[in-house]
């Protein structure tokens, strides 16, 4: 006879029977055998007192039918803290923490007073949803006594770390008077989530000096704070510590060295590790694909993901996205096309994760057609999936379809997030569209993400770019204390408006707040000299950011630096410092050169120019037209004729002048040669 059988037959006496049977049904998870258990309690009529119903209850919890355990708890007719404390715990076991914390306010009600173990139960769910309420639950932790419990203490800790308190975090740590293992990875944890890598470190020395043994999960924390700090040296030092310990047994510590040596750009030790290990789950061939990909190793990754396949390894939604990151740095288009046949073969073509960075390898290798392809086959999208696409015509200079799928983003009724609205900021910066840039700062307000830093730098740079410093400039004096980006984005905006003087009177202010300037700063206020004419100022500030902060010139700086003496018309001393520069002028550096020649009618050194200009060849018809046009104006029409006939030969043509008009806050793109919104794509 089965067992299951043996239940619905047996006559229930002894009820210390039916507890060990309820406690095995729950170590073993058989609900099958304790739905029998249960029935026959309930045919013959025995009445289960306080414990047996708590031994039912948590059978059904720990089985994952908290349905049946929920109903048995409301028909208890009577309930102890532990009745409580089981379904409790069973919800947030089961990722229910919202329902756990209902039923204990309504504990709180009933005046059934917590112990140690409900609070600890609970706590994590303040963590993350009401942090001040999280301080209340401590002041009721210490008027209920429970200040000094271990396990109590160790969940408090945890609450404020993961509140970003960790200043309380560790007040309430050093109070307490006995610390075992999961108190001390609570701090070390707490550090490490909050980016205090340096910090956990020094915990995890006061750890071993304190002479608790550290375990799984104080190694691999450990290891995600030497690669989130990026400290290869220490990671190499922990990593020692767990083979010495005896524990690299564990897959997860491996899975976590492996991590920490690809985002240190250790790649070889990161290999080596994989090779030593004794068994891989896919999380380990993850790892190995992600640090490949982090670290552009394309061709590496790709060999990896068919061995991979070869070991039979089942593939999951991180591999497939780990492989088409690691595409990006490849253009191997038939190898991208076979993978996203994988995909579909293998059910993930709706797979939003998946989609996701599908869409962004297109989007990198220019493919917006197979892009939006996949966008409009998912049938689930998420507020990130829009962000890429949306984001992706931005990249390519599509202002116009980026906006339209912008708004019709918020017609599906999801909310924008603030990398969406720094994208839809940008295309009407590409456009110039002040109105539907207003429109959508108006929307940022209302959504509360007026303050954020991201969004404030494109705020600054929509207006700047669309005519209209003086919003810009409000935008910048609302933000309390300004980043190195947003200052930049405004000195930026004063430079394109040729506003020089006031460019360099906002640099005077940043460096007045030890705000420390960037290349990308230099650029700015070089630009900023070029377009105000200000050359003394603009050769100080050239030399000054390598001699003054350490910052080496890069071909960005020279170009600046030479547009600056080209518009002042210093020529002669444009060519000497062109052809001293540290690297091989480009083709736009000798143009920019050869355009100045022409205006300020200096033919001799132009045709200087034109020679360096014609040594490089000529790959574009914007090169070709210059050419033609300078050497008409010298009267050398023999030239005229060959680069002409250049132009031709290698069917080189001008692209069609595009334009953007805004009416009634729609934005119109022209080509060159329409005359009207009807004729406009």
């Amino acid at each position: 006879m089965c067992k299951i059988e043996f239940f619905k037959h047996a006559i229930w006496i002894d009820s210390d029977l039916y507890i060990s049977t309820l406690q095995r049904c729950a170590r073993m998870k058989q609900v099958a055998e304790g739905k029998c258990v249960h029935a026959d309690m309930i045919k013959t009529g025995f009445e289960p007192n306080i414990f047996m119903n708590n031994n039912l209850a948590n059978m059904y919890v720990r089985c994952g039918f908290l349905k049946d355990s929920h109903q048995l708890f409301d028909r208890m007719s009577e309930r102890n803290v532990t009745s409580w404390n089981g379904i409790i715990a069973g919800y947030v076991q089961h990722g229910q923490s919202e329902e756990a914390v209902k039923l204990f306010r309504q504990m709180q009600h009933a005046d059934m007073k917590p112990n140690q173990f409900t609070f600890g139960s609970v706590l994590s769910w303040y963590a993350k949803n009401a942090p001040e309420e999280g301080k209340q639950l401590h002041a009721l932790i210490v008027k209920s006594g429970f200040e000094f419990d271990l396990f109590v203490q160790s969940a408090i800790v945890d609450m404020y770390a993961k509140c970003m308190n960790m200043e309380d975090a560790r007040k309430v740590f050093d109070k307490m008077p006995e610390r075992d293992v999961v108190s001390w990875n609570a701090v070390i944890a707490g550090y490490v989530q909050n980016g205090y890598g340096k910090r956990a470190l020094e915990v995890f020395c006061e750890m071993q000096w304190a002479g608790i043994c550290p375990s799984h999960f104080t190694f691999t924390t450990m290891l995600k704070a030497c690669a989130e700090d990026v400290m290869p040296e220490l990671g190499k030092a922990v990593h020692a510590l767990v083979i010495k310990s005896q524990l690299e047994m564990d897959i997860s510590v491996w899975n976590c060295a492996i991590d920490m040596y690809t985002k240190c750009g250790s790649i070889r030790d990161a290999h080596a590790v994989f090779e030593e290990m004794p068994k891989r789950d896919v999380g380990t061939w993850n790892a190995m694909l992600v640090g490949y990909a982090q670290n552009e190793h394309g061709e590496e990754a790709l060999n990896l993901f068919r061995q991979m396949q070869i070991a039979d390894m089942k593939l999951d939604e991180f591999s497939f996205s780990a492989v088409f990151k690691a595409c990006n740095s490849l253009a191997a288009m038939e190898q991208r096309n076979q993978i996203h046949a994988l995909v579909i073969k293998s059910g993930y073509e709706y797979n939003v994760f998946v989609s996701t960075t599908l869409i962004e390898m297109f989007v990198n290798h220019g493919s917006m057609e197979c892009a939006i392809q996949v966008f409009d086959v998912m049938p689930n999208r998420d507020v990130i999936l829009w962000s890429v696409i949306i984001a992706g015509y931005v990249q390519q200079g599509d202002g116009i379809e980026a906006l339209n799928l912008f708004y019709r983003m918020q017609r599906t009724g999801l909310k924008p997030d603030h990398f969406t609205f720094c994208s839809a900021l940008k295309a009407c910066s590409i456009l110039a569209a002040l109105e539907q840039g207003r429109q959508i700062h108006i929307r940022i307000i209302q959504t509360g993400y007026e303050l954020n830093v991201f969004v404030c730098n494109s705020l600054v740079d929509m207006y700047a770019k669309s005519g209209s410093i003086e919003c810009a400039h409000s935008v910048f004096n609302r933000i309390p204390k300004a980043d190195l980006a947003l200052w930049n984005a405004m000195i930026s905006g004063y430079a394109h408006h040729g506003q020089g003087r006031e460019a360099l009177e906002l640099f005077r202010e940043m460096q007045a707040v030890a705000v420390k300037p960037d290349h990308i700063t230099f650029v700015s206020i070089l630009y900023a000299c070029s377009q105000g004419g200000l050359v003394d100022e603009g050769c100080y500030h050239f030399d000054n950011m390598s001699q003054c902060h350490g910052i080496t010139p890069r071909p960005e700086h020279f170009a600046c630096m030479l547009d600056l003496l080209c518009r002042a018309g210093h020529l002669e001393e444009a060519y000497i410092f062109i052809n001293k520069m540290p690297f091989k002028p480009n083709a736009v550096m000798w143009r920019t050169l050869l355009t100045a020649c022409r205006m300020h009618c200096n033919m001799e050194l132009g045709e200087r120019v034109a020679e360096h200009l014609l040594e490089l060849g000529i790959e574009d018809a914007a090169t070709c037209i210059l050419l033609s046009n300078f050497y008409a104006t010298a009267g050398r029409w023999d030239v005229v004729a060959n680069v002409r006939k250049m132009m031709n030969d290698r069917d080189l043509k001008k692209e069609a002048g595009v334009s953007w008009i805004e009416i009634k806050s729609t934005v119109h793109k022209f080509l060159s040669g329409e005359f009207s919104v009807g004729e406009a794509a």
